[in-house]
């Protein structure tokens, strides 16, 4: 069943991709725009560790469940 889910480009492999995309996104806009300004890296690590799973939440969740039900939708989009 694995197998046939992560074979081809499926919505769900999109939704999953997606997801990645953002999270990757999120973070290096991150790092490039305000990691400079003294004060933020201790900031950023001290809120990361105590709301890490929320973040993931937020931007990969999110993000991945909008792109899997738009390739649902899609007619040219094979899905399981």
């Amino acid at each position: 069943m694995l197998n046939k889910i992560l074979k081809g480009d499926t919505a769900l492999l999109r939704g999953i991709r997606t997801a990645i995309q953002a999270v990757i996104g999120f973070v290096t806009g991150l790092l490039v725009v305000v990691w400079g300004v003294p004060g933020v890296p201790e900031a950023v690590e001290a809120y990361f560790n105590s709301h890490f799973v929320e973040l993931l939440v937020a931007f990969g969740f999110s993000t991945g469940l909008a792109a899997f039900l738009w390739n649902v939708a899609r007619k040219d989009v094979k899905n399981f």
